[in-house]
């Protein structure tokens, strides 16, 4: 097993060269090896020695793990290794809590008999087993709607009864430094965003959110809710086609902030 922090790393050749000097040692074994690399965003063109290293060596008997804060970086990176990830599917997203795991995670547990069953079937059936946990779900999700799934949001909400100023002023840093990352303005983001909040849940055009986000062009507009879309920071539903079971790109949409976190962070 070789893990290296990524951290203090110059460039991708000094990260090839990493792994150069660590592979010779262990070449001649046999078994599997598994190379963590974390907080591999922090190498600029970091795919470029994921790409060599693979391209020389191969990927048999060898397992890389790549870290990253990034998710933009992270999915821009990874869509230039074709043929070169190994398993179908290989990308794992550690995401915000969902209001179950957040219920599981501060001491609301609830079993269901069809949980694990999505459908509309199972669902009605797990109607009457939540009533009986109707006030205490109702509790849960209004400390959910405040702090979100983020655990130092929960954390000190839990510990304080409040969320102190350092945790919003480190999420929204988190936010914009990303945005920043690929080359776009903080003012255009934040008129984005506020125009999103005041949508939230209502069908819209991609002219008129443009419009409201301080008039720009409609090809912008797209371009920044994409970046956001990558980011994990908002999501955006298409109208629903029922005769082609598709959605709808040339009808209006419905957006919404990945985690409710996220409206409290905009919103200041």
């Amino acid at each position: 097993i070789f893990y290296y922090s990524m951290d203090l790393v110059k460039d991708d050749r000094e990260l090839f060269e990493i792994f150069i000097s660590w592979y010779q040692t262990v070449k001649e074994n046999s078994k599997r090896k598994y190379i963590l690399f974390d907080e591999a965003t922090f190498v600029k063109n970091w795919e470029k020695s994921i790409k060599h290293i693979v391209d020389i060596f191969g990927l048999e008997n060898k397992t890389f793990i790549l870290t990253g804060s990034s998710a933009i970086d992270m999915r821009k990176g990874s869509s230039r290794l074709p043929g070169r990830r190994g398993v179908s599917n290989p990308d794992k997203l550690l995401l915000p809590l969902s209001f179950k795991e957040f219920c599981n995670l501060t001491g609301l547990r609830i079993s269901l008999e069809y949980e694990n069953d999505i459908n509309l079937d199972s669902i009605k059936k797990n109607i009457p087993e939540l009533k009986i946990y109707q006030n205490e779900l109702d509790l849960y999700l209004d400390k959910y709607l405040v702090c979100g799934g983020f655990l130092e949001s929960i954390n000190s909400l839990f510990g304080n009864s409040t969320i102190n100023e350092e945790t919003f002023e480190r999420y929204i840093s988190v936010i914009f430094s990303e945005i920043e990352k690929v080359k776009k303005s903080r003012v255009t983001s934040k008129n984005v965003l506020s125009s999103i909040m005041d949508s939230l849940g209502s069908t819209i055009s991609w002219n008129r959110l443009a419009k409201k986000s301080g008039n720009i062009s409609t090809n912008t507009l797209i371009d920044y809710v994409n970046t956001f879309s990558d980011s994990f920071a908002v999501y955006y539903m298409e109208h629903f086609n029922i005769n082609k079971l598709t959605g709808n790109p040339a009808k209006e949409k419905k957006l919404y902030f990945f985690d409710p976190f996220y409206y409290h962070i905009i919103s200041r």
